[in-house]
């Protein structure tokens, strides 16, 4: 399987790592060697030193590789002119998609044969409406990976609300411009009594322009080292906030309430949508994260919950494990009329 996406700390990483989580879930069904294509940092690049992942850097290399008929390509990104790279590639081969946009998708108009089309934002089972003829639609089919699962299970065995609580706070890898409402959250947080211990997972170039324009924030936070494993990055938290993206789903599937403030459009559609199924929760002004109290916070606590008890339910991965199973099964050359 040829793994086609970007990540570095221009553009973020989570399509990176959701393809990494993708692979790793779906390894012992995905019965073809995996290689990594695209414009990669070193804080990706020793990720898939670490997972024994072979990158390669140009598609003719992974053509002289096959073997056998058995091979796909599993595609993520927003960049246009990156998925027409592989345009011829994919008349070929079973193409896996994974896509979060409803509206303009960036694959709608780049003449990618794909075969399926992969859509586990919330509420993508009614939203989606990308023309293609085998989909897995919806947060519930959400894998995230092994570890998380594990976590979940050791949540529900317990009663998870304490007198207090650990936050963390994460705004993903990539050069972030912290917007007055991230920097509002930061700020307003330790004054609940709620809050035990509060944990910042940051990059370096973060923590630069956060020591220039706001010193005494970093001051009430313990910093951590932005970790590109996101079980140890939650490991120690109860609550995670964020400005959205892929890693408020790794949280509530762990069990670790995810706080959503800021971020680009497509997060702020995406954090309502989530949030509206009482999975997390989203703030869009500075009035409501003033309002916001341990009495609140701990309501909001138990109807996330329910509502992700409901949403993260293993039985519902025996779709999912299917979906891939059949696509990666199938004679990739079955495209072709020969």
């Amino acid at each position: 399987m040829l793994v086609a996406c970007n990540g570095n700390n221009k553009i973020g990483y989570g399509h990176f790592f959701r393809c990494l989580s993708f692979v790793k879930f779906f390894s012992d069904i995905i019965d073809q060697p995996i290689f990594f294509l695209g414009d990669f940092d070193n804080f990706c690049r020793k990720r898939l030193v670490q997972e024994k992942i072979s990158e390669i850097s140009h598609i003719l290399d992974f053509l002289k590789m096959k073997s056998t008929n058995k091979h796909s390509l599993l595609i993520d990104s927003y960049d246009e002119s990156f998925i027409k790279k592989f345009r011829s590639y994919s008349k070929n081969v079973n193409v896996f998609a994974l896509n979060d946009s409803f509206y303009n998708s960036p694959y709608t108009n780049v003449g990618l044969d794909i075969d399926y089309i992969i859509n586990v934002r919330a509420k993508a089972e009614i939203y989606d409406n990308f023309d293609c003829p085998n989909k897995l639609l919806g947060v519930k089919n959400f894998w995230g990976s092994k570890e998380l699962w594990q976590m979940r299970r050791m949540v529900e065995r317990k009663n998870w609300l304490h007198d207090r609580l650990n936050l963390a706070v994460c705004f993903g890898g990539g050069i972030t411009s912290f917007s007055d409402l991230m920097i509002s959250a930061l700020e307003v947080f330790p004054t609940i009594p709620t809050i035990k211990k509060r944990f910042f997972y940051i990059t370096e170039c973060q923590f630069k322009s956060l020591k220039h324009s706001k010193p005494a924030v970093i001051e009430k936070y313990d910093m951590q080292v932005f970790e590109s494993n996101v079980y140890k990055l939650l490991l120690k938290s109860d609550l995670l906030l964020n400005s959205g993206g892929l890693i408020k789903y790794e949280a509530a599937l762990a069990g670790r309430l995810p706080i959503c403030v800021g971020g680009t459009p497509l997060q702020n559609e995406d954090n309502k949508n989530f949030c509206a199924l009482g999975l997390g929760l989203c703030f869009n002004h500075k009035k409501e994260l003033y309002e916001l109290s341990s009495e609140s916070l701990e309501s909001r606590i138990q109807l996330f919950f329910r509502a992700s008890k409901k949403a993260f339910d293993e039985t519902n991965l025996v779709n999912a494990r299917r979906f891939v199973y059949e696509g990666t099964r199938h004679n990739s050359y079955s495209k072709r009329n020969l």
